[in-house]
This record gives C-alpha cells, sequence and structure tokens, in this order.
C-alpha cells in the first residue's frame, strides 16, 4: 500500500466528516472550486467561470467545478471529497495523461457537465475553456514579436534551467514570460507579439484564438486534444517530457523562426463559437434549474 494512497484516504475520511480545509472563492451560494497552486498560475485563475458570470438564486450547495485538469474528469475529486454528483457542474474539465492509457468522457454522473477535450466525448459535451471570454483576447496578434511563455511550476520546467532559458532567449530576441503572471502582463505580452513558443495549454490557447503563430511544446494528451479542438492533428506538436529541462531547453535551441507554429487563419470564428458553448452551457444550468438566471460580468463579444 503506496504512502500517497494512504494520505488520501486519510484526506477522503476527514472532507466527508469534517469537511474540506480548503478554500474556494464562494459566489450568491456557489462554490467554485479550481486548482490554485501555491505557485500562481494564470490559466488556473482564469479557468473559472466566476469570472464571467453572475448567477442568480442557485440550488443549495452547488459547487462549479473547473476549468482546468481533473483526473477522471472530476470523478476521483467528487469521490474524494464525498461530494454528491448532482450537486456538481463540470465545467470545462480536462485531462492530462502521459501514456497511451485512453480516457472518454461519455457517461459522466453530473447532471450538467462539459469537457474542454474535444477528441474524448461528443459535440454536445466538448465545452472549451471558458477563459476565451476574457476580454483580453477581444485584441488581435501584433505584425511581429516573439513570446516565449514558460510554465512556473518546477515540476514542469525545473527552477534551475530557468537562467539558462533567459539567455537563450536572449540571444535569440524573445520576450520572456511565465505563468506566474498577472492577469495585465499576460494581456499586455499576447498584445505585444505575432508568435508565442510555450508549453503552456492556456497560453497556446489564447493565442491560437487571437490569432498568433504559436509552437506549441507539449507532454501529455492534453495538448494533443488542444490542437485537435483547432483542427490540427499531433504532428504539430514539439513532444518533450514534462520536468526534463534538458528536453525543453533543446527544442527551444532547436527553433530558430515560426516555420513549425500553427496559425489558425479563421481564429475570430473560433472564437465566438467557444464563447458561444459557454454562454449555452450558462443556459443549461438555468434549464436544469440549478441557478434561477444569470448575467455575464465581462464585455466580450458573443
Amino acid at each position: 500500500m503506496s504512502k500517497s494512497w494512504v494520505l488520501k484516504f486519510i484526506k477522503r475520511i476527514f472532507n466527508c466528516w469534517f469537511g474540506t480545509l480548503e478554500r474556494f472563492p464562494q459566489e450568491n451560494g456557489i462554490t467554485f472550486r479550481h486548482h490554485q497552486p501555491e505557485i500562481p498560475n494564470i490559466g488556473d485563475h482564469l479557468c473559472s467561470p466566476r469570472h464571467y458570470f453572475s448567477f442568480k438564486n442557485s440550488k443549495n450547495n452547488l459547487i462549479i467545478l473547473g476549468g482546468g485538469v481533473f483526473s477522471n474528469y472530476g470523478v476521483d475529486e467528487v469521490k474524494l471529497n464525498c461530494f454528491e454528483p448532482e450537486n456538481v457542474v463540470l465545467w470545462g474539465v480536462g485531462v492530462s495523461l502521459r501514456n497511451k492509457q485512453e480516457a472518454r468522457a461519455d457517461l459522466l454522473p453530473y447532471r450538467v457537465w462539459g469537457v474542454r477535450d474535444i477528441d474524448r466525448t461528443d459535440d454536445a459535451h466538448f465545452l472549451p475553456c471558458v477563459s476565451c471570454l476574457s476580454p483580453m483576447l477581444n485584441r488581435s496578434a501584433a505584425v511581429s514579436g516573439t513570446l516565449l511563455f514558460l510554465n512556473a511550476d518546477p515540476n514542469v520546467a525545473p527552477n534551475s534551467f530557468k537562467e539558462k532559458y533567459k539567455s537563450l532567449a536572449e540571444k535569440k530576441g524573445w520576450r520572456v514570460l511565465f505563468n506566474n503572471c498577472t492577469e495585465s502582463e499576460i494581456a499586455f505580452a499576447l498584445q505585444n507579439c505575432n508568435h508565442i513558443i510555450t508549453n503552456s495549454y492556456h497560453a497556446s490557447y489564447w493565442g491560437l484564438l487571437t490569432g498568433h503563430k504559436v509552437t506549441v511544446l507539449g507532454y501529455s494528451s492534453k495538448f494533443i486534444s488542444l490542437l485537435n479542438a483547432f483542427g490540427f492533428n499531433k504532428d504539430h506538436l514539439f513532444s518533450i517530457k514534462r520536468g526534463d529541462g534538458d528536453s525543453l531547453y533543446e527544442s527551444l535551441s532547436f527553433i530558430e523562426d515560426d516555420r513549425n507554429s500553427v496559425f489558425v487563419k479563421d481564429y475570430q470564428n473560433f472564437l465566438m463559437d467557444f464563447r458561444r458553448r459557454n454562454v449555452e452551457f450558462a443556459e443549461k444550468l438555468v434549464n436544469n434549474h440549478l441557478v434561477e438566471g444569470f448575467e455575464l460580468k465581462i464585455n466580450s463579444s458573443i
């Protein structure tokens, strides 16, 4: 019996009897559960629907889980915390698999659910990350400039390599930003570059939705699912090993320009479609009597 399994079991017992010690944002009676890592992650922050919707008169104990990555599409999270599945809405959650195992989202236990992995569900349940509603995506790419945007999590990109990445970027004339940045910092960076080189799911997503050329360096199924959502296959992915600084540095050294990037010609149509899907998903909460209504908090073209 592994130590991690024992710790998870103890956590489950504690959560079921006493409630979770973790604190998540609450608005109008709804608890919004999403990842809140110790090292800030702008993608994990902006992928919660609480930033974009104001819901009215929700059902008691309603939990909105998402977005971001949750194993087994949140089923493990629900079991671990002894939640009632009928009280949980799954909003734009994905999986991140690093082997060939299959995962499908066909019969999930929630009354209303949508997943961001287009290749693992049907069209009716495909729900792109809600961060597509961010007003920062209303502005298209600049005519020039390259941004190197990297994950700040040392389990993804080791801290010992950060100065090497910065030095390489300076040599190549790239601007550098890590995903523990602020919303204003990523918004400014997006508006002032044409080409994005990244190992971040959300930077790839935002770049493709705003007409950037994006070189995607990926280490799991979530990057393939993202490319599939825009009509590309896995051949457009620079495969790297998660947490392997040498692998990432070698790939970055190989990149000289945007020749191996992906670009979505009709990106504005994708942006409109992805936004529409999220608004229609919010309407499903009303139709299923989970909330009485909602308003958009932001000014985004739908």
